[in-house]
């Protein structure tokens, strides 16, 4: 049931964020329009940003938050300055590093007619962030994943590839926009995750 985001679809586009000078490392997009109305912990949204590290908030985070965009939050719900967010594949992705290449991608579409519209996101290849000072660095492990979010307000997450470590270092999950309660796929951060 992989839906094709990228044929048609709109590369995203990042704001600077907490990461070095000029990069996009630890960062989110401007507001993007769902195209329809979706309804999240009984608020009604029509926008979402997408962070790089696997995640979409309704609201923005703010620029002196980066430094939680930082691996993943496990379990969720975690109160703290990343709240409100679906996290579709959590982990410190850089979108912008050297490995990642011309196949790194990552796209959003819409779709469908009411009351059956979606909107979607698909990370395509991309790697995890390596310390540029770091003399043994890790395989960048780049995976493809996707986040479909259904007029019906359902959510679908689906995993194409989870890369070396299966999903060991990110956790997928909900969680409500005051960021007390929240849910995640059971065992996260653990061998074999996805």
């Amino acid at each position: 049931a992989w839906v094709d985001t990228v044929s048609g679809g709109t590369e995203a586009t990042f704001i600077a964020g907490g990461g070095p000078p000029a990069s996009i490392d630890d960062s989110q997009t401007a507001a993007i329009d769902l195209g329809f109305t979706f309804t999240y912990y009984g608020t009604d949204y029509t926008s979402v940003y997408i962070q790089s590290n696997g995640t979409v908030t309704f609201a923005p985070l703010l620029a002196t938050e980066a430094a939680p965009f930082h691996g993943t939050q496990c379990p969720l719900p975690q109160n703290d300055e990343v709240d409100g967010m679906i996290a579709f594949y959590q982990r410190d992705f850089d979108p912008a590093s050297t490995p990642c290449g011309s196949g790194c991608t990552i796209y959003y579409d819409s779709g469908g007619t009411s009351p059956n519209m979606w909107w979607g996101v698909t990370f395509t290849g991309v790697p995890i962030f390596i310390d540029p000072a770091d003399t043994t660095p890790p395989d960048p492990d780049p995976v493809t994943v996707q986040l479909i979010l259904n007029e019906d307000n359902s959510i679908r997450v689906q995993v194409q590839d989870a890369g070396v470590t299966l999903g060991e270092d990110c956790v997928i999950g909900v969680e409500a926009p005051e960021g007390v309660s929240g849910l995640n796929l059971p065992g996260c951060a653990t061998t074999d995750y996805t």
